[in-house]
């Protein structure tokens, strides 16, 4: 359940990091995330009542599941097409302390941009590694320091063509998740508990649902470091299957039952 508030911090970050260039279109990407989050949760409110708890929720996290790995696999793919730092650009006092050499993924995090020419195919080529100009994550120096130049400029993320499949991975999760992993939570826990540990239950429940929340924010970003962005997708991923392993053993449908009646299928 948590996993979703990564998306609504995080979304616009994500969208940059998978290879979309310029802030505006990532900010008008995330609105669109957003707005399937809100689209998707009345398809839930819709299906609770006529597909089951049970049945809602295993599908969701089944989803949720499938769009982590792909999204871990989009980013894969982009560190393994990751352009070449092939041309070497010197600023007029010739001190440069961007790397010459490697990838693009070596240059960017260090006061410094890619700058790019694109081939036939629309693929990066002759790529540097440029120092930034003051606070404005303009390039100092170098072809893409002209503004008549034909060269591209990267200083979020790294060109990927098929920066897309992050995206459809993305708008995947966010579908897979609202009508489910949303709301069911929330609703299995309103019915499971017996009255007298009601309160309890829920304020237990709700305290565990904001603490993952608030540890997942604060090391989403360091974990991307740690471990690469598509292996932080990856691990995701695999704590949200041993989430689906635990439902379908231990959940049952809760629809239709009163009170006294899931009681006692719990006692048992």
């Amino acid at each position: 359940m948590v996993k979703c508030y990564l998306c609504r911090y995080y979304s616009a970050t994500i969208i940059q990091m998978s290879g979309i260039q310029g802030d505006q279109l990532a900010i008008w990407l995330a609105a669109v995330v957003a707005f399937g989050n809100f689209s998707f949760t009345i398809v839930g409110v819709y299906l609770v009542e006529r597909m089951g708890r049970r049945k809602l929720l295993l599908g969701s996290l089944a989803v949720v599941v499938l769009s982590l790995f792909l999204l871990g696999g989009a980013f894969y793919l982009a560190d393994k097409n990751d352009p070449a730092i092939s041309l070497r650009e010197l600023p007029s006092h010739n001190k440069n302390s961007c790397p010459s050499t490697g990838h693009c993924l070596d240059c960017l995090g260090k006061n410094c941009g890619f700058c790019y020419d694109k081939d036939a195919m629309g693929n990066p080529a002759n790529g540097s590694c440029v120092a930034f100009q003051g606070s404005n994550y303009h390039a100092a120096y170098g072809r893409c320091n002209k503004s008549s130049t034909s060269a591209s400029w990267a200083y979020t993320a790294c060109p990927y063509k098929f920066a897309w499949f992050a995206i459809v991975a993305l708008m995947l999760y966010i579908a897979g998740f609202a009508p489910g992993m949303g709301p069911m939570p929330w609703t299995i826990n309103s019915e499971i508990y017996p009255l007298w540990a009601r309160s309890t239950g829920n304020a237990f429940a709700t305290a565990t649902n904001w603490s993952f929340n608030l540890l997942i924010s604060i090391t989403f970003l360091s974990l991307t470091e740690w471990v690469t962005p598509y292996g932080t997708f990856w691990l995701y991923g695999g704590i949200a299957l041993s989430g689906w392993v635990f439902f379908y053993f231990f959940v049952p449908e809760t629809k239709g039952k009163s009170l006294e009646e899931l009681e006692h299928l719990f006692a048992r």
